[in-house]
């Protein structure tokens, strides 16, 4: 299926596609086809992720690093 233009580079599984189809029925009581997602997605200005951010803001993450040494967190900022 197009997506901006390209060709959709893998499959969705099928359980991820249910999923997505049973959260579009809850939050939007309709299905949505994988061209319309794609089409929301080329269309989203800065703006749009901007205004989102500003009604949802990211905050309380947890960070879980692996490795051989331990990460600087103070100059990472978190």
């Amino acid at each position: 299926m197009a997506a901006g233009g390209g060709v959709w580079p893998l499959p969705l599984a099928t359980a991820a596609r249910s999923a997505a189809l049973a959260g579009d029925w809850y939050h939007l009581k309709r299905l949505r086809s994988l061209d319309e997602i794609a089409r929301a997605i080329d269309e989203a200005t800065i703006d749009d992720v901007l205004a989102y951010l500003a009604r949802y803001p990211a905050d309380g993450f947890s960070v879980l690093t692996i490795g051989p040494e331990p990460l600087d967190t103070a100059a990472a900022g978190i």
